[in-house]
């Protein structure tokens, strides 16, 4: 039965209300059984919630003790390194890990490995990847998607970028992959882009700078939770809603409330529950020497915008259960 609209401010609410997770962090008395650190680039946003979801699920699923650990700031990498090695020295069994930065991050990740621990990553990985299960969005294939989504739009189109923190895998490979999928098509021109690591209030002032500053803008791309979240902001500020055609990333609430209301027009939506879960699994399988197909495990995305964000589907990832 579809769900209608007088729905979604009580969805959103409840969405809200249950985003309030407490992280564990630290060793904690495992009584035998594995001890897996799940290192995150941070604790605050809706994404990582819903990860953190995931990956309890598969603790309970696997009788593993999880601690949850993650700066506040997703640019950190030096105290995420930290957090690495100190896991390491603390004698984990396996680490899950985020990375921030795809080169710095990845003498701390070789120390783990060096030292025997198993590392699975997910979301965002390192330079050093040959050992290393990976597992999330094809980051690419989602920058493509992204660029697939503008191409429907008719006429010329002058486009500006708005990327998160610049060293971290998932931010290159994403604007690659809308760059490549665009660029064969005369009509996308790109005006401006930029990268930064602020919040989304950050996000917000330099998206305004941008918009203020270009003669011609008619849409805007971005590609993470944050930055969604900034650039909704922006639009809905400035009211510019019905002139900049702005695609995102993620399911925030106020980027669904965004999505609904104009200020966003199409969402690209991940599944960071089942890269929670499966980074989970799958250090279990490292520990426990269970060989596996795939050491590259894409969790997909999906589009969600005004015409289809009511559908029983779409509703799936733009409402995950977070508690």
């Amino acid at each position: 039965m579809r769900i209608n609209k007088i729905s979604i401010s009580l969805m959103v609410a409840i969405l809200a209300m249950s985003s309030l997770i407490v992280f564990l962090v630290g060793c904690v008395n495992t009584e035998g059984k594995y001890v897996v650190s799940f290192i995150m680039k941070s604790s605050a946003s809706t994404f990582w919630k819903t990860t953190v979801v995931g990956a309890n699920i598969a603790a309970a699923e696997y009788n593993i003790d999880v601690t949850f650990n993650a700066p506040i700031d997703e640019s950190d990498y030096e105290l995420q390194n930290e957090m690495i090695i100190d896991a390491v020295d603390a004698n984990v069994s396996a680490i899950c890990l985020s990375a921030i930065d795809y080169d710095k991050t990845a003498e701390a990740v070789e120390y783990a490995l060096n030292n025997g621990i198993k590392v699975v990553m997910l979301d965002s990985y390192v330079s050093e990847r040959d050992k290393l299960i990976e597992i999330g969005t094809d980051n690419y294939k989602a920058g493509v998607k992204v660029g697939e989504q503008l191409l429907m739009r008719q006429g010329d189109v002058d486009v500006a970028i708005v990327n998160f923190y610049s060293m971290s895998s998932n931010a290159k490979d994403r604007e690659q992959g809308f760059r490549d999928a665009v660029a064969d098509h005369d009509r996308i021109n790109i005006v401006d882009s930029i990268s930064s690591a602020a919040e989304s209030e950050g996000i917000n002032s330099l998206t305004k700078e941008l918009i203020n500053k270009t003669t011609v803008l008619d849409a805007i791309v971005t590609f993470n939770e944050i930055t969604t979240v900034g650039v909704g902001m922006a639009i809905r500020d400035l009211g510019k809603s019905d002139d900049i055609y702005v695609i995102g990333f993620d399911n925030n609430v106020k980027s669904i409330g965004d999505l609904e209301h104009g200020y966003i027009d199409t969402l690209i939506v991940q599944n960071p529950c089942a890269m929670g879960y499966l980074a989970i699994k799958n250090a279990y399988n490292e520990l426990e020497h269970i060989k596996v197909k795939d050491r590259t495990i894409d969790t997909k995305t999906i589009v969600a915008n005004r015409a289809n964000m009511f559908d029983p589907e779409v509703q799936k990832l733009l409402f995950p259960i977070i508690k």
